[in-house]
């Protein structure tokens, strides 16, 4: 077969298959721009605020529970012994009966360095404690930073974390002023009271101090001292010791003003979720302004517990 014959065969098109590969071309590149323009008119997807506020507060809870966890391992060790000899024949029990309870401890500014032992003792720690802190004094040591004085052995991280605001070393003008005593006059306002404040009561360590804060911020404050029984990790028994030294402010309830506030807004308060805010809004939307709360109980959009909840944000 001749060679350009062979050519001419299959090499060659006819007019429509010409005409039919231009359009194709045509098409292709059409595509292929299409393709690298698309992203420079889609519109990205509405977020959703409230399911994303509820899943930042179930994540934040999420890690709270892990830090406690950790926090309980570390706080339920025997505490280290002292590294002096008279002190290491003592037990961790026998430290634990020696120490102050958080019921009688008194925080105030301090400088371990020239604090008398009545000091250290009113700060909680035992006599065991003190006498291995006095003991370590007396030979000449000079604490310069909080870092030196935890660095004694004998001295617990229970009391480490609850002391080291209260250390001022070399400001003398900073000692011994605004004393707190742990006792049966302490009362804590729950609607100001910032996690330093919280962290004073027995039993709240400083993870569950901030979980109390957060949850009091995206409920809009507390109006009764049993709505402390909704954070998690505060447990009935601990409840039960610290209610007689709370209080309630109810003038710092933040209000939701329920004719402007939109779903989201409306979805992020724990007592409403998002399908009871879109049956509000849904409801405003159809009979306008709402004047009295009560007219969703008595529309029965709200329950009669659900009413009684919200009240007081309205």
């Amino acid at each position: 077969m001749n060679f350009k014959q062979f050519i001419r065969d299959y090499f060659t098109f006819t007019r429509n298959e010409r005409r039919g590969i231009i359009i194709l071309l045509v098409l292709i590149f059409i595509l292929a721009v299409a393709n690298k323009m698309i992203f420079y008119f889609e519109k990205p997807g509405k977020l959703d605020e409230a399911l994303f506020d509820s899943a930042k507060h179930a994540l934040a809870l999420y890690n709270d529970s892990i830090n406690s966890s950790v926090s309980t391992s570390l706080d339920d060790r025997e505490p280290p012994r002292s590294v002096s000899n008279a002190d290491s024949r003592g037990t961790g029990t026998d430290k634990a009966q020696n120490t102050k309870s958080s019921t009688e401890i008194q925080l105030f500014k301090f400088d371990p360095n020239i604090c008398s032992d009545e000091d250290f003792l009113n700060l909680g720690f035992s006599d065991k404690q003190t006498a291995a802190i006095r003991k370590y004094i007396d030979k000449g040591a000079t604490f310069k930073s909080k870092a030196d004085f935890f660095k004694i052995k004998v001295i617990t991280e229970k009391q480490k974390e609850e002391l080291a605001s209260w250390i001022f070393i070399g400001d003398t003008g900073q000692l011994h002023v605004n004393k707190v005593t742990i006792g049966d006059s302490f009362m804590v306002e729950l609607n100001s009271a910032d996690s330093i404040s919280l962290e004073k009561l027995p039993g709240i360590g400083k993870t569950l101090a901030k979980r109390i804060v957060k949850y009091r911020d995206l409920v809009g404050g507390f109006y009764s001292v049993d709505q402390l029984k909704e954070v998690y990790g505060l447990n009935e028994s601990t409840f039960g010791e610290i209610r007689s030294k709370l209080k309630i402010d109810k003038a710092l309830l933040k209000k939701i003003d329920l004719n402007f506030a939109d779903n989201n807004e409306l979805a992020r308060h724990p007592y409403i979720k998002k399908a009871l805010a879109g049956r509000i809004v849904k409801f405003r939307s159809r009979y306008g302004s709402i004047n009295d709360f009560s007219v969703l109980k008595d529309s029965m959009i709200l329950t009669s517990e659900e009413y009684e909840r919200l009240k007081p944000y309205f």
